[in-house]
């Protein structure tokens, strides 16, 4: 009984947490992947007459799996997304559990859906992290319960696991990064070489029964060369990045930038958890090597959310669930080393109040001015603007610009928008004339000249931001478009009369 208590009071936490979320209108990322789950929906599969540039399909079927099941509209994906932490918050429990018991447990859900919430980490929006953690995490929930037990063939599920994962994000290999330390590890310390290759080739089987199904679906579809053309665009995107920044090697970067992204937004959660690795490491308190291969996961996901050495906050998601173990066990510790109930318990409120002041000192004003906008003494702008300050003002802008495409073009309109924000596509309902439509993607697109195609009814250039319009385009518009106004500062040019 107390196990459903407890189970209902955390989906409670979840919702709470992510409730205000339904009323944010979507970043550009989810509403990137929302345009192309429409047209997967429409009868164009993925890479087909629209391509996302350098990604994986696993997102995008994601996202077209919540439109199916909710409808055509940006709630859906933010419904899923609810559903989706109530399982990842179930899995880290039972992680938790297994390295630390029910209290560690507990405490690892807790804090993993407080901090994956953060606005500032991109918690509220829909990113490819937060889906792609539930299959990560069990991968590593499920190798880890396998430590120590007898039998092979459920290393196929883990391998299963961490192919799911990777058709989220090609980087995200730290589950079967970790796999391989452990097999190796094992095989070293058990002289047993034979069952670590077998079980190895379980855990090959599983990524091939992942992958090989994945590879043949779309080169029934006629689409394999086009499904491989993704690591091309994923050369030339990772090729973007110098090699310097500020006079010294980027690679610095790689640990510097996520402890910046998760310091930022909750401290206290980072200092126990890197405490606790340190002290996992350096001590034995480790039950059948556990903690030591979690610490291990801990510091492949800092690799993984660092990899293309940008302040990309929504990368260092990635890193969210190793950390609230490690938070967790390590606070857990220090309260059962307190000899008295009543002390326990004093010490566990005051470092709970500890991370919830933390995570309210960054996070708070957003769900102060959702509560206003609720109240109605606020407009959704002014939550929108104010509740997360400087990205904020874009969602709100790229809303008033649907709504003025929506009523200035037909439904049969193409539009093009040369920015970074291009939700727009899926806001407004209209469609790109070209496959790829990411500004970072458009010297791969064959037939550019498209763009300015006398179908394509405006053309939208956004000069608040780099990058700015390339030549071709500028003269492309010159030539064939009229300015109509200016909105926001982004430039609204109307097709002449068609040649």
């Amino acid at each position: 009984m107390f196990i459903v208590y407890y189970s209902l009071i955390l989906m409670a936490w979840v919702l709470l947490l992510r409730w205000p979320s339904l009323d944010l209108p979507i970043d550009n990322d989810t509403g990137a992947r929302a345009y192309h789950a429409r047209l997967i929906l429409q009868g164009e599969p993925l890479y087909s007459s629209h391509h996302p540039g350098h990604h994986l399909p696993g997102i995008y079927y994601t996202y077209a799996a919540a439109l199916k099941l909710f409808g055509d509209r940006a709630w859906s994906i933010k419904y899923l997304t609810i559903l989706w932490t109530m399982l990842v918050t179930a899995v880290l429990f039972r992680l938790g559990k297994l390295v630390g018991g029910d209290g560690v447990g507990w405490l690892t859900a807790v804090f993993y859906a407080l901090l994956s919430s953060h606005v500032w980490l991109w918690g509220q929006t829909a990113e490819t992290e937060l889906f792609a953690n539930l299959w990560r995490s069990t991968a590593v929930l499920l190798l880890l319960w396998l430590r120590g037990r007898d039998g092979e063939r459920p290393y196929f599920f883990v391998g299963v696991l961490g192919a799911i994962s990777l058709l989220y994000k090609a980087i995200y290999l730290s589950p079967l990064a970790l796999t391989g330390l452990v097999l190796l590890a094992d095989g070293w310390q058990q002289r047993d070489w034979r069952s670590v290759v077998r079980r190895g080739l379980w855990v090959t089987g599983g990524v091939l029964a992942v992958i090989v199904p994945v590879l043949l679906y779309f080169a029934g579809q006629g689409l394999l060369a086009r499904f491989l053309y993704l690591f091309t665009l994923g050369q030339g995107y990772v090729g973007e990045s110098g090699t310097l920044v500020g006079g010294f090697p980027r690679w610095l970067l790689y640990p510097l930038l996520p402890l910046y992204g998760l310091a930022y937004n909750n401290p206290i959660l980072l200092f126990f958890s890197v405490a606790g690795g340190l002290l996992i490491l350096l001590t034995r308190q480790n039950p059948r090597g556990l903690l030591r291969w979690l610490t291990a996961w801990f510091l492949l996901s800092f690799a993984e959310a660092g990899v293309n050495l940008e302040l990309f906050a929504h990368y260092y998601l990635l890193i969210v669930p190793p950390l609230a173990v490690l938070a967790a066990w390590l606070i857990w510790r220090l309260v059962q080393r307190v000899g008295r109930t009543a002390g326990r318990w004093v010490l566990l409120a005051s470092l709970l109040a500890l991370v919830l002041v933390a995570s309210a000192w960054q996070n708070g004003g957003y769900y102060v001015h959702y509560g206003r906008y609720r109240l109605e003494q606020e407009t959704l702008a002014d939550f929108v603007t104010a509740g997360w300050p400087n990205f904020g003002v874009r969602l709100a802008q790229s809303i008033i610009m649907a709504d003025y495409v929506q009523a200035h073009t037909n439904a049969d309109d193409l539009i093009y928008y040369w920015s970074e924000d291009v939700q727009l596509y899926y806001n407004s309902q209209r469609r790109v004339p070209i496959d790829l439509f990411w500004p970072i993607d458009v010297d791969y697109v064959d037939g550019r000249e498209r763009i300015w195609d006398t179908d394509t009814a405006l053309i939208i250039i956004d000069r608040t931001r780099d990058p700015g319009p390339p030549d071709w385009l500028e003269t492309a518009v010159a030539d064939h478009y009229r300015l109509e106004t200016i909105l926001n500062e982004q430039e609204i040019y109307r097709r002449e009369a068609k040649d």
